[in-house]
This record gives structure tokens, sequence and C-alpha cells, in this order.
């Protein structure tokens, strides 16, 4: 099968960038044929292939007239609509498979439905029903929008606080629903049901969204022991709705010993503030990695003794779950969203109530003090990984969404 995958960014910067490189991969070692189309990355190597990626828009230059265009081209992108023309003549596809059309724009849409390619669309976030894709704002879950009510992004000023950014957001979803960007999909993938069940109360069709989990690289990583002593961890972008507030103030509450490592592995617009405070709650006890790559992920999660998920937003279902229970490393995990449906309480690791450092420490305590039941959890947890989130079962059941959507 000759698939195109579709997405904002052809390098890893996150989860889901994780997954649509994971994905590609796994796609190819079955036989398929994959072609990623996404803008092209700053530096990289010129190519014949790399040549036919639009540009990434610039959004350094502050000039009234450029800041115009970057705004026309998030409404409607000429240019990577040409872009995707030009694959498509060289590189035929029988089908697409969206992640994200962020500053791609509905224009790419329009290409494919304008060659009757049939299109799958994975939810990685709530970008169909939320102008800021996470349905949360001032620091708080938020579903004004429902409805169709985007002008409430721009009342809440819900991008980063800019009113311009936030009229453009609203604007970009508004266009998308007058030129039907998701009424063209044959099928919508939900990594949880949280994520299905949230769409259909905002009035979408159930027929058209199907459940589907990520999958753990179980067939990569392999189970290893808990050590006698490692570091809690964090993995994941250093944004608001991450919650890395509230672990930071969780373990603050704690008599940690001296020796225990505080390891927080990611980047985001966060990063600074966070440094600050672990430095004025923890002084010279919390480690920022700054963004990994795959084999350096792996070994912090070997080397760590359970991981934390501390979200205060509605989490579709982050790999910073299933990564961790690959290597057999149990989670404590905000009970909101999509992580209750990953995280077994009291089994494969723990639920706490999101924004809430004093619950957050006590589990913290709670396992530090256990090592015995951390690692029967997390034996559990591989387990887990082993059924519910295996790649062969992922692999077995996205096919069977692309023939569906294929009438074969």
């Amino acid at each position: 099968m000759r698939i195109l995958s579709v997405d904002r960014y052809l390098a890893i910067v996150g989860g889901k960038e994780r997954y649509v490189f994971e994905l590609a991969s796994m796609l190819r070692e079955q036989g398929h044929i994959v072609q990623q189309f996404a803008h092209r990355p700053p530096g990289t190597p010129r190519s014949s292939d790399v040549d036919l990626l639009p540009e990434p828009l610039d959004t350094s230059n502050q000039s009234p007239l450029h800041r115009i265009g970057v705004a026309a081209q998030r409404l409607y992108n000429l240019k990577a609509r040409d872009a995707l023309a030009r694959m498509l003549d060289r590189h035929p596809v029988d089908i697409a498979h969206v992640h994200s059309i962020f500053h791609l724009s509905a224009a790419v849409i329009d290409e494919l439905n304008r060659r009757r390619i049939p299109v799958v669309w994975t939810l990685h976030d709530y970008q169909p029903i939320c102008p800021i894709s996470i349905l949360f704002t001032r620091d708080a879950v938020c579903e004004d929008c429902r409805g169709g009510r985007f002008f409430n992004a721009v009342k809440n000023r819900c991008s980063h606080g800019n009113l311009a950014l936030s009229a453009l957001n609203a604007g970009e979803a508004y266009l998308g629903r007058l030129l039907g960007v998701y009424d063209t999909a044959s099928a919508f993938i939900a990594p949880t049901r949280f994520v299905l069940d949230k769409f259909v109360e905002f009035g979408w069709d159930p027929s058209r969204l199907i459940h589907l989990p990520h999958y753990a690289p179980i067939n990569r990583w392999s189970a290893e022991p808990l050590p006698a002593r490692g570091p809690i961890l964090f993995a994941g972008r250093l944004q608001p709705q991450k919650g890395v507030r509230v672990f930071l103030q969780a373990l603050a509450r704690l008599k940690l010993d001296e020796a225990q490592e505080i390891v927080i592995i990611g980047d985001g617009p966060e990063r600074p503030a966070l440094e600050s405070l672990a430095q004025r709650l923890l002084p010279g006890r919390v480690q920022f990695t700054g963004f990994l790559e795959y084999g350096a992920m792996r070994d912090w999660y070997r080397r760590c003794i359970f991981a934390v998920v501390p979200s205060v937003w509605q989490e579709v279902l982050g790999l910073a779950i299933l990564e961790p229970y690959a290597i057999g490393r149990p989670v404590i995990g905000s009970r909101i969203g999509g992580i209750p449906e990953a995280i077994e309480d009291g089994v494969t690791g723990m639920l706490v109530d999101p924004g809430d450092p004093a619950a957050l420490a006590d589990a913290i305590d709670g396992m530090l003090a256990r090592p015995a039941e951390v690692s029967r959890m997390g034996m559990a947890a591989r387990a887990r990984a082993e059924t519910v989130f295996s790649p062969e079962a992922h692999y077995n059941s996205l096919l069977a969404i692309y023939r569906g959507a294929l009438g074969i």
C-alpha cells in the first residue's frame, strides 16, 4: 500500500511526532511505501524529495506586511497545496493518514480531495473542536467553544494571551468549518475512548470515529529489572497544561533522600519558568535534560524507578505512559482525560486528582516507600503494554481502517 503521512513537522518535537515517525517505520517494515509530507526542517540537506516539501512559515519577521502574509498562509497555504501536488505527481499514493494540518492549512485537504485520495485522520489533540487544540486556557480546562462558538477563543485570548493570535486561531477554525475540512475524511482515529466520547459530545457522528490506542515500543525496548535506586522521571513538552509546576510543588512537600534524583526530560516555552521554580523550591535537586533522542530517552527510562504524568488538561494518550510501560516501569498519572484508560490504579501505577500537589506528593511518597510494590506494578505495566498496547495489534487494526477507507 502507498501511504501519505501528513503532519506539521518532519522532525521529532514531541510525542505526536515520535508516534508519526515510529508508525512510518513500522509500516515500511511491513512492506508499505510511506511518503511523509510536512514542512521542510531548517538546515535539512537538499535532495530531490526534500525539495518537494514546503518551507515552514517564517514567524520571526515582525514587519506588519510580512505578518499579514503569514496570517494569510495560516488560513489557506497555497504554497503547501502546490508542494503537495508536486509530491503526489512524483509519488502517487493510495491513502493519506493525516496527523495535523497546522500551518499546512485546509489547502492540503483540498488537494487530497481533488485527487480523490481517501483520508484517515488521527485525533492527537482537539484541533477540530478547539481553536488552540487543547481544550485548556487560563490554566484550566475550557470547553467554551462547544457548538462552534470559536469566538470565545478571542474573548478568552486563548493563544498565549495574545488577542491577534487568538483571532487568527478562531479564524482558522471557522474557515475549516466553512470549507468542510473534516467532512470528507473516511475515518477519525481516537486514541482513547475519552477522546471519542468528547467528540461525540461536541456533535460529531460516532460512526466516523474509531477507537485505536497508540502502541508501546515493546518490539524495540525490553523489560528491565527495577534498579535499587533511580530517578523519578517526567518526560514531555514543557507547557502549562502538562502540570510540571504541580510536580515540582509536590516534590517540595517531601523530605526526599539527598541522593534521590529528579529528572525532567523535554523542552518547551515554560522551561525557563520551571527551572526558576525548581531552583527556588528544590535548589540543586532537579535536572533538566532538554529534548532527547529516542535512545537517550530509553536509557533514562531504564534508570528510573517510576515516571510521573501530572497533566492538568484532558490528555489524549501520551507516550509518556506507554514508553515507561515498555521498560517495565509504573506511572503516577492524573485522573483526567484519557490517562485513566492507560493506568490501572494500584496495578500499573497510581492515579491522583489533577492539579493537587498534596495528593501527588502522597502518591510519590508511597511509591518510594514500597519498592517491592513498585517492582510488581512495573511487571504489570509491561504485561499491559504487551496486551492492550501492542504494536502488532495496532498495525492490524490500522490496516483494517485503511482498507475500509479504500473499500477493499
